[in-house]
């Protein structure tokens, strides 16, 4: 069992955020070569850093987590 803040298992939730985000770096790296310039536009960022947010703001309701702490 590892350090808990706002009902988060810090140790349990970095080792799953580095795994995820490893994940995900691999796949960005074979994808980029292969879309065309434009796929993903500013616009969709902003949405999908939106929807990220509000997924961690439900998944952890009590760690105070917000748009300036993300």
């Amino acid at each position: 069992m590892g350090i808990s803040i706002g009902g988060i298992d810090i140790s349990e939730a970095l080792i799953n955020a580095e795994y995820r985000l490893g994940v995900l770096e691999r796949i960005i790296d074979r994808l980029i070569p292969v879309v065309p310039p434009g796929t993903i536009t500013e616009s969709d960022m902003a949405e999908i850093r939106k929807e990220v947010l509000t997924a961690l703001q439900q998944k952890y309701p009590d760690a105070g987590i917000s748009e300036k702490s993300a």
